[in-house]
């Protein structure tokens, strides 16, 4: 028996066809305290579900965006109150996340965004593939600090010790900033690009991995570099697990999430549930790519998101899996997709600071609100 989830509000924009911004770049959008939903949109030329913002392209296919490597951030303040989602044409939308009710938007960088935190709960930081790490004042409405970093930005990490600032580039470099933007060490990172980076929940440490392969485990300054683990491929997601000096990874196409220790040893969690029928993978063509990972606040539950499943002629788009850690059972949860747009991508998800929600963005630039879920 599948277990109930509820979303309680989606981002819903079809009036934004994709348009690249030239420079200069246009001043953020006012963000307004309490701002109403917007109206429901029209008709036409809205695609079935209004909730899909649509950038006058065709999203890319499972595999495709696999290949091109895109691994979004989203993002949740540490009070649980806000919610940042990027998007491809370089906004930054912010959500409610008790009401799941559009705040505001920023028009944040020329191109991509890849990564955003929440220093605290009225400052955001934005990186992208304009070279450029933003900090944004929400309260003020405004960009507070802009650094040219002189490589495209790949990912984002705030230290909840002091708000120091982990970013990854495509140079292969790892970068650490103070929370008000000046540079601090330049840390020779991966042979190729990093892909994803994260800080202990203490702020003693943080890893980092990479195009490489690899994972790498830092003191906070950046010193005592050292291995963790090789894969197979470039790790997709990996974040801290709490309380703990271990970490989840996956690099997408298999079937196990691996909890790393740092001496190197590890466990592995199957995204596999025999306990549901639908879910059975010898009756099942289920794809195992999964792009991000999330743990609740005590550690106990991983959720990881999936790029949808096929049963028997039913696809559902952009599902996610929680694993209990200690049982290593899974329950999916289905986002049915009836709009004809075919199977989607969950490319980002958090599980939110006080456990109680659990938010997702997909490839269609879709966001949607859960419930957090207490049983497996």
């Amino acid at each position: 028996m599948r277990l109930p989830s509820l979303a309680l509000l989606v981002l819903a924009s079809c009036a934004h066809p994709y348009v690249p911004i030239e420079p200069p770049l246009p001043a953020p959008r006012r963000l307004v305290p309490n701002l109403p939903a917007p109206p429901a949109p029209p008709p036409a030329p809205c695609p079935t579900r209004p909730a899909r913002l649509v950038f006058g392209t065709t999203p890319p296919t499972i595999k495709d965006v696999i290949g091109i490597a895109r691994h979004p951030t989203i993002a949740s303040s540490r009070d649980s109150r806000l919610i940042a989602a990027p998007m491809m044409d370089g906004r930054v939308v912010v959500f409610d996340a008790a009401e799941g009710a559009i705040r505001g938007e920023l028009v944040a960088h020329r191109g991509e965004i890849r990564g955003v935190a929440f220093i605290d709960s009225n400052t955001l930081v934005s990186v992208g593939f304009d070279r450029q790490l933003r900090l944004w004042n929400l309260a003020e409405e405004k960009a507070i600090a802009e650094v040219d970093v002189g490589a495209d930005l790949t990912t984002v990490a705030v230290s909840p010790r002091d708000g120091t600032l982990l970013v990854g580039a495509t140079d292969g470099k790892l970068r650490l900033f103070d929370r008000t933007g000046r540079a601090g060490a330049v840390i020779e990172g991966h042979s190729g690009g990093v892909v994803k980076v994260a800080w202990r929940d203490d702020g003693t440490s943080f890893v980092s991995s990479g195009a490489d392969r690899a994972v790498r485990l830092y003191d906070a300054d950046g010193s005592n570099r050292r291995l963790m683990h090789t894969l197979g491929g470039a790790v997709q997601s990996l974040v801290y697990q709490p309380k703990t000096d271990k970490v989840a990874i996956d690099w997408g196409i298999n079937d196990v999430i691996k909890i790393l220790a740092p001496d190197r040893s590890f466990v592995e969690l199957s995204k596999w549930s025999d306990d549901v029928g639908w879910l059975k993978r010898a009756n099942a063509q289920v794809s195992p790519a999964s792009l991000a990972v999330t743990f609740n606040p005590d550690g106990d539950k991983l959720a990881f998101a999936t790029c949808g499943t096929h049963t028997s002629g039913h696809e559902f788009a952009a599902s996610f899996g929680i694993v209990d850690v200690a049982t290593d059972k899974v329950r999916f949860i289905e986002a049915p997709n009836n709009d004809g747009y075919g199977i989607q991508c969950a490319m980002a998800l958090v599980w939110t600071p006080d456990g109680s929600r659990i938010v997702r963005l997909t490839d269609r630039q879709t966001v949607a609100f859960y419930l957090s879920l207490i049983h497996i």
